[in-house]
């Protein structure tokens, strides 16, 4: 009986690990992301009179309205690299980006909003297999920052275009469109006790949670112009898996009803 368990464990293991297995190629991605809030989250940091600021290699691009508060907000982020599947015959899939940098968002003490922190968020990945966005994030002055997964996206609405007539044949400027970013429970629970937010600041970081930011990333590629971004398996895909696992469980429990049958 635990040869067959055995031999289950090892297919299961070619299954899901098939993606994984594929040849990965790791780039130097010559480019970068602009992360820019939403409408949401700069209403948000003006509630709290909050400042957002480049952390490491970056730029921040934020535009001020006459009563000096946020109209917009925008983060240049420089990237440190790509991990990407060519594919023969199918289009190559981007799997994940990586940054250095990041930004850090200053909150000031308001009556209602903020007792007064900072929070810096940093070594963004974006990992288009699973709809994650993981960074390292310092909040408050401990010195203790933490390694989380702080937003997610849908990876099926994700726009891919490329350059129809690259300058060269081998390079194609490629442009990666994330709509929406939405946080996390781990990313509001870090983001709200890095910035000490009391009762009101509390509720209207959860009301920009679901669309607190969209990414795009813009940068060269060596080969073909045909491209395109891993995306998280259907439900139904996971299901035929899952079925087909059963299938195979039943029959191993089958075969060893008759090994034993013979046997007596």
């Amino acid at each position: 009986m635990n040869t067959h368990i055995r031999q289950i464990a090892v297919i299961a293991g070619l299954v899901f690990g098939t993606v994984s297995a594929q040849a990965q190629v790791a780039t130097d991605w010559n480019g970068s992301g602009t992360l820019t809030w939403s409408q949401l989250t700069v209403e948000t940091l003006n509630v709290g009179d909050m400042k957002v600021y480049s952390f490491g290699d970056t730029v921040a691009y934020p535009t001020v309205t006459p009563d000096n508060t946020y109209d917009s907000i925008a983060v240049g982020i420089p990237s440190t690299g790509a991990q990407w599947l060519p594919a023969e015959g199918t289009p190559n899939q981007l799997l994940s980006w990586q940054t250095a940098g990041g930004f850090r968002i200053d909150a000031p003490p308001v009556l209602g909003v903020s007792s007064g922190g900072s929070v810096t968020v940093s070594n963004l990945d974006v990992n288009f297999a699973t709809g994650q966005v993981s960074a390292t994030v310092l909040a408050g002055n401990s010195g203790t920052s933490t390694r989380s997964v702080i937003w997610t996206f849908d990876s099926s609405v994700v726009q891919v275009s490329t350059d129809a007539s690259p300058q060269w044949p081998s390079l194609h400027d490629v442009s990666i469109d994330i709509p929406v970013l939405s946080l996390t429970h781990s990313g509001q629970s870090l983001l709200a006790s890095g910035l000490n937010l009391q009762y009101l600041g509390g509720l209207t970081l959860q009301v920009s949670g679901d669309n607190y930011a969209s990414l795009t990333i813009n940068g060269t590629l060596p080969g073909p112009a045909d491209f395109t971004v891993a995306v998280v398996p259907e439900p139904a895909t996971w299901a035929l898996m899952g079925l087909g696992l059963v299938g195979l469980a039943g029959l191993s429990r089958a075969q060893s009803r008759q090994s034993c049958a013979e046997s007596v």
